[in-house]
This record gives C-alpha cells, sequence and structure tokens, in this order.
C-alpha cells in the first residue's frame, strides 16, 4: 500500500477578499495552479460572508460543495432552487449557476473541474471516543483518492496504521492513498470532555 501525510498549517493558507468578505484558501492543486486564472483541478477554502446579500462569482465549469461552518444562510440559485442552511449543513451546485445568498456566515468549500469529483462530509466524534474511518475508494473511475480532515474547533488526533498524528483547529490533515483497491487502519481521536465536529473532505482524480 502507497500513502503519504500531510498536516498543512494555518500559516501556509493564503488569505484574500472576496466582494462579499474573504477567503482562506486552505490547498489549491495543482500547487503551481491560480484560482483566478481557473487552471486547478481542486480547491479546498473557508471563507466568511460579511455581507447580507451576496453574489456568488461566476465559475463556468466548476463543481461545488458549500458547507456552513457557523450562522445560516440560504443559497437561491437561479432557476434552479433554494435552499437554507445551517451549521454542517451542505449544498452542492455548479458554478456557472447564479447563485445569491442571504446570511452572514462562515463557510467551508470544494471546488472541482473536469477529471475529478469530491464532496464533503460531517463526522461526530463524541468525548473521549474514536471513530473508524473508511479506507476504500467509492469511485471507480478515478485511480487515486485523497482524503483531508478539519476541525473548526478543536484539536484531534488522526491515528494511521497505529501512528499518532495531532492535528490543531483549523489546520488540515492530508492522507493520499495511491492505490484505491488497498486497505489501510484509520481513526479520528477525540481526546477532549465534549463532542466535535470533524468535516471530511475526499477528492477523487
Amino acid at each position: 500500500m502507497e500513502y503519504s501525510i500531510e498536516i498543512i498549517k494555518r500559516d501556509k493558507y493564503k488569505l484574500s477578499n472576496w466582494v462579499g468578505g474573504t477567503t482562506t484558501e486552505m490547498v489549491i492543486y495543482p500547487e503551481n495552479s491560480k484560482y483566478l486564472e481557473k487552471n486547478f483541478k481542486w480547491r479546498i477554502s473557508s471563507a466568511t460572508v460579511d455581507s447580507d446579500v451576496s453574489d456568488f462569482t461566476n465559475l463556468p465549469g466548476i463543481s461545488r460543495e458549500l458547507m456552513v461552518i457557523e450562522g445560516s444562510t440560504t443559497l437561491e440559485h437561479e432557476n434552479h432552487y433554494s435552499v437554507h442552511l445551517k451549521p454542517f449543513d451542505k449544498d452542492s451546485f455548479k458554478g456557472e449557476w447564479t447563485t445569491k445568498s442571504y446570511g452572514s456566515v462562515v463557510d467551508f468549500n470544494l471546488m472541482t473541474t473536469e477529471g475529478c469529483t469530491g464532496n464533503i462530509n460531517s463526522l461526530v466524534i463524541e468525548s473521549e471516543k474514536q471513530f473508524k474511518l473508511s479506507s476504500k475508494a467509492n469511485n471507480t473511475h478515478c485511480k487515486n483518492q485523497i482524503k483531508y480532515y478539519y476541525s473548526p474547533q478543536e484539536e484531534f488526533f488522526m491515528v494511521v496504521n497505529n501512528q499518532n498524528y495531532l492535528v490543531n483547529k483549523k489546520e488540515l490533515f492530508c492522507i493520499i492513498i495511491s492505490e484505491k483497491d488497498d486497505s489501510y487502519d484509520v481513526y479520528i481521536l477525540n481526546s477532549t470532555l465534549k463532542d466535535i465536529r470533524i468535516i471530511e473532505t475526499t477528492v477523487y482524480y
């Protein structure tokens, strides 16, 4: 089995402004790609929406998943549907849709382009418990998968093949699996005295 692990620290993130607030770019792949040039395969970010009403940037050819971390919002996708999102609710939509948001929030975003797919999920890890994660890819069209784990509020431990990795809050733990048919033992360990939320992001490519 082949895998590699990285903990992406907050000092590696890139902060920028958009018309509705600020965006913190955590990951962009390939690393030398530029969001403004739209030449990336995938991008993970967290954004603040400071305005009561905001228009989303038009992003043709980009698939989006958005999860609310703080606050609540209503997304209105013109000629498609509207959805109300509370903390850790998510929505999937196309970047070329005309989208307007109502409400101030902090959100977590995944963008993917042609040749890869992805999704975001929220996991609840109970106090002083460990949670076993699936190690199998479920996308048969892509050879490789990469998983990211993020907590907006608390530190946690990732345990991979009995090796412990401390991940501080708002850091991003990354594990790349190059052979989707192999398995490995991986857990999330919550050593705190309260339940925590972990955002799991998976990209298939």
